[in-house]
């Protein structure tokens, strides 16, 4: 699937307005949408998907979000004993990054999306999924193609983390300043960029700072905090600049499909954007268009009902 037209001597791509063009794979229309099984989840674990490199002991920061918010979130509600462990053979929570290809028979969607690479085929065999939030509206209409009902609340929940984390990331900005020194701008690489194409990174331009996406999200969202720019090929170096309102555009990964940045750009009302195919072309160009987030539908969203639970506090709202 491919948007937008090249700009500026194909050196920038600035992407049309997106349409989900992918048929149902059976190739008709549900005349009644699918809806979520009760009673998957015994209310003293929530098991969820969490994706990992191959490579042994490398981690994404992207990736290491999901783990970490629900136990927050979780903890801030009163449920500091429900277990979170990961997901084994039966039903699971599904929250965080492009993962939708990975949903299954009774499973929980929070704030996931579909991954340009991997069209979720499978869920053409799934009757019972509960969607409480997706990442965009492209998502949104790839699980009504299936015949879900996806509700328009819209937003990666990596946007909950710098305010979720605040003291901790607090706390890292003197080590990530003793780290890096001064980094007015810095660069943060899809993993996959950095892993398979390391030469791409041997000299960056002069006053540009690597962030590696296997820094922890702390130290990364330390970062974003104290920067003046933010440039990014990782979707959520973008994400984390817009949560923590700092200036960001986003560089053209060399193994991504777009479509996952656009379904984000397009959940957070950002209609306008373009990618950059060298950094050199990122440093010369404009912002991306600031826009204003209200994170409090994301956390209100969380799946409680859905994954057996009851918040003995009232805590959903930053």
């Amino acid at each position: 699937m491919i948007f937008g037209r090249f700009l500026k001597g194909n050196k920038s791509i600035s992407p049309s307005h997106p349409q989900t063009t992918t048929p149902r794979p059976d190739g008709k229309k549900s005349e009644t949408p699918h809806h979520a099984a009760r009673g998957a989840f015994d209310g003293k674990t929530v098991s969820l998907y969490h994706w990992t490199p191959r490579d042994a002991g490398q981690t994404n920061f992207g990736d290491e979000l999901s783990p970490l918010l629900v136990r927050r979130i979780l903890d801030r509600n009163g449920l500091a004993d429900v277990a979170v462990q990961p997901s084994g053979d039966g039903p699971k929570l599904l929250a965080v990054g492009s993962v939708l290809q990975q949903a299954r028979e009774g499973d929980v969607v929070w704030g996931a999306g579909v991954n340009g690479k991997n069209w979720p085929r499978r869920l053409k065999t799934v009757a019972n999924l509960h969607v409480a939030s997706v990442r965009g509206p492209l998502t949104q209409r790839a699980l009504q193609r299936f015949g879900f009902e996806a509700p328009a609340i819209f937003g990666d929940p990596g946007l909950l983390f710098p305010e979720l984390f605040r003291d901790e990331i607090a706390q890292a900005g003197e080590t990530v300043r003793r780290k890096y020194g001064k980094a007015d701008v810095i660069y943060i690489p899809n993993l996959n960029d950095e892993s398979l194409l390391p030469e791409r990174f041997a000299l960056l331009p002069e006053g540009v700072t690597l962030v590696s996406p296997t820094t922890t999200p702390v130290e990364v969202a330390a970062m974003v905090a104290q920067a003046r720019l933010v440039i990014s090929s990782s979707l959520h170096g973008l994400v984390f600049a817009d949560a923590c309102g700092v200036p960001c555009r986003a560089h053209l990964s060399a193994f991504e499909p777009i479509f996952k940045y656009v379904d984000y750009f397009e959940g957070v009302g950002r209609s306008q954007y373009a990618f950059h195919l060298t950094i050199e072309d990122a440093l010369e160009a404009a912002d991306l268009a600031r826009v204003q987030i209200d994170t409090r539908p994301i956390l209100q969203a969380f799946p409680f009902e859905a994954l057996g639970l009851i918040p003995s506090l009232d805590d959903r709202n930053i």
